[in-house]
């Protein structure tokens, strides 16, 4: 419990700055998740163009990339 309240102690300007900021950068977390999830079961593409283009038909959704 020590760590952690000394962790939060030497980061507490950084989360008081988050908690007041509107801004998030949840979405592009969850996007760079999803491609390393594609990475990882497809183990590499021999065709690039190929791997793109399964990104780009897993992310499509309004608000994260238009169709």
């Amino acid at each position: 419990m020590d760590t952690a309240i000394s962790t939060f102690s030497k980061n507490l300007a950084g989360v008081l700055e988050s908690l007041r900021s509107p801004w998030s950068s949840g979405v592009i977390e969850g996007i760079n998740r999803k491609i390393k999830q594609i990475s990882r079961t497809a183990y590499g593409y021999r065709n690039q163009l190929n791997f793109f283009r399964r990104i780009r038909t897993q992310l499509v959704h309004p608000r994260i990339i238009p169709a």
